[in-house]
């Protein structure tokens, strides 16, 4: 038989006998085809087999985990609402305990501020009424020198009638001596020429003092004209030459006195008066002048002698008021006391010496006697406005506030300005607002509003009210009026913070508990956690942190713990906020923002490690896969290297 191909026999093996015909050479061929196709489909059935068994395996864990994770789930929604049930109550309570924490402090920070306004008050009264004096002194002084001057003008005319008389009694020596002369002409002559030269030297030397002393009463009149157009150089001049031409006249020392007074030179002042005293140590004005000086200089124990001088030459009701006066102002209420009962005593109607002595009574805080003495002054002087406000001062001192509210009523009836002063309508209604009449408070606040809508305090204490009956729309709109009029108080500032706080305005109320920070008067503490929860409300949580960080740091309780915890959580610090939750149960185990999230910061924690076990796992994971599919899940490659070989080795 013959091979189709060559044309060469075929042997018993059914093979070509020729070995170039091409039917020996495509049979290895052929044959090495059809084990590699055997491999392949080995291989790859293989590979689909672990597939499908790893598919498996992932589908069995994942659905596992699947079933854990709703079991775990459903646990803590039941938990969770639990808990949020028990902390809604706890929050409840938590939040009108501090409600009434709030109060109470609002109370007592309001009588503070009460309390210092009413000390400022008072002195702004007692200010006043030294003015007064003051310029009560000064007008009467024009009338005391004038007293003066007639009385030197009366001694004047004394001296010169005694001179004259004087002149009359040598005249008639003389006519005794012409008719002694008659009889011894010689002794007459001599006794005459004698005569003649004495009385000669008398008038000579009476003309040099009459001289002097006109010369030195010019230059006092000219320096009392620079002293009253202030030329304070020219004045002393002029005084030093007066003196000079008549040192021995006292009222040139106390008008030189006063001058150095007028210039504030107090030491020169006392060392003229002084002068004037030494010269006319019986002058009760020279002693009240240099006690004047004294009192100026806080030399309290000086001028209370001067005082005793004055009043010893010459008792009087004015002296004993104005050394009572003097002993008020060093705190000496009982001596005062005495001092404007012996006033009283010798001026029982003037109704400035009682309420003087209800000034004592008020300072040493005797105050119902202090009432008695300014009814006293107002049976007196029924139309006198201090005498209304200062008792009813003392009234709402013994916590008599009907009376008090009448007194200042009074007081707006009697002022003697129209309209009357808005302070007494402001003062009334801070005593309304005080014992629970808000809506008279108001009124009051508003018209003393009315009336000097200038006024930023009365903007501030009518929002109070608004604020604390929580009428937050009105309240912002005083706080606001006040502060644009230029009020500066921290208290104004973060109540409005509070309520921007309360309608969401987040970044008004940190503008405003950032002011409120910068005030000495209120506690930064507190300030930083508000404004810290209105950058915790904001989302700011970093800041946050920073303000319940600084609160801690000035004063740690539980609520600043909680609430730094709280911030920390929202930054995914969640040890640090676990830290902080724990601190805040430690100091106040019902601490709502604790209760409320230490749970879940521990859950987010661990769900954080997990998702971080996770990710290590994946990523060991993914490292180990391209390992094994290199390495393991290739071997098509390495079989064809090994059938056809690496052309790389």
């Amino acid at each position: 038989m013959l091979c189709g191909k060559c044309g060469e026999e075929i042997t018993n093996g059914g093979k070509c006998s020729n070995p170039e015909c091409p039917t020996n050479l495509a049979a290895p061929k052929q044959k090495d085809a059809s084990r590699f196709q055997g491999l392949s489909s080995a291989i790859e059935a293989a590979e689909k087999e672990e597939r499908l068994e790893k598919e498996r395996l992932e589908r069995e864990e994942r659905e596992k985990k699947e079933r854990l994770e709703r079991e775990r789930q459903e646990k803590l929604e039941r938990k969770r609402l639990e808990k949020e049930r028990l902390e809604k109550e706890q929050e409840e309570k938590e939040r009108l305990r501090r409600e009434h924490q709030e109060e109470l402090k609002r109370k007592r920070l309001e009588k503070e501020r009460l309390e210092r306004e009413r000390l400022e008050e008072a002195e702004r009264i007692r200010q006043e009424k030294e003015r007064e004096e003051w310029e009560r002194e000064e007008r009467e002084r024009p009338e005391r020198e004038r007293l003066e001057k007639e009385r030197q003008e009366k001694l004047r005319k004394a001296r010169l009638k005694k001179e004259r008389e004087e002149m009359e009694r040598q005249e008639v020596l003389e006519r005794i001596r012409q008719e002694r002369r008659a009889q011894n002409a010689k002794t007459a002559k001599t006794f005459l020429i004698i005569a003649i030269l004495a009385v000669s030297s008398w008038l000579v030397y009476d003309k040099f003092i009459r001289d002097h002393t006109k010369v030195a009463e010019a230059y006092n009149e000219k320096a009392l004209s620079f002293l009253d157009a202030k030329a304070f150089n020219k004045a002393a001049t002029a005084f030093n030459k007066a003196i000079k031409h008549n040192p021995n006249e006292s009222k040139y020392y106390d008008n030189k006195g006063r001058m150095y007074l007028v210039m504030g030179d107090y030491a020169n002042a006392i060392s003229n008066y002084s002068e004037a005293i030494k010269l006319s140590p019986q002058n009760v004005n020279y002693y009240l002048n240099r006690a004047r000086v004294f009192r100026i200089q806080k030399n309290y124990p000086m001028a209370v002698s001067d005082y005793a001088d004055a009043i010893k030459l010459s008792p009087h009701d004015s002296l004993f008021f104005s050394r009572g006066q003097l002993l008020l102002d060093i705190s000496k209420h009982d001596d005062a006391i005495a001092n404007y009962t012996e006033a009283i005593g010798y001026n029982p109607a003037n109704a400035l010496f009682h309420s003087a002595k209800g000034d004592a009574y008020a300072a040493k805080r005797d105050y119902s006697k202090a009432v008695s003495d300014y009814t006293d002054a107002i049976r007196l002087d029924s139309n006198n406005t201090d005498f209304y406000i200062k008792r009813g001062q003392a009234n709402y001192a013994q916590k008599e506030y009907g009376h008090s509210i009448s007194d200042y009523t009074s007081a707006i009836k009697h002022s003697t300005v129209s309209p009357p002063p808005d302070s007494l309508f402001f003062i009334r209604g801070r005593i309304l607002s005080e014992i629970g009449k808000h809506d008279a408070a108001i009124a009051n606040y508003t018209e003393a509003i009315n009336y000097n809508p200038k006024n930023a305090v009365f903007y501030s204490r009518r929002g109070d009210i608004h604020y604390d009956r929580k009428n937050f729309t009105k309240a912002l709109s005083d706080y606001t009026d006040a502060i644009s009029r230029g009020l500066n108080d921290a208290e104004c500032y973060v109540r409005r913070g509070r309520i921007y706080l309360n309608i969401q305005k987040y970044g008004d109320a940190v503008a405003d508990f950032t002011k409120g920070i910068g005030s000495k008067y209120y506690d930064k503490a507190e300030l930083y956690t508000l404004r810290g929860d209105a950058y915790l409300a904001q989302r700011d949580y970093s800041a946050a942190e920073d303000d319940y960080d600084k609160a801690i740091d000035l004063n740690s309780n539980a609520e600043r713990y909680g609430k730094r915890g709280l911030a920390r959580h929202h930054q995914k610090k969640f040890s640090y906020a676990i830290s902080d939750f724990e601190t805040a149960l430690r100091l106040n185990q019902n601490e709502p923002t604790s209760k409320k999230w230490l749970s879940q910061a521990r859950a987010a924690e661990e769900a954080e490690k997990r998702r971080e076990e996770e990710r290590k796992r994946a990523e060991e994971k993914r490292k180990r896969d391209e390992w094994y599919q290199k390495n393991v899940f290739d071997p098509g490659k390495k079989v064809l290297d090994w059938i056809f070989g690496n052309p790389k080795k």
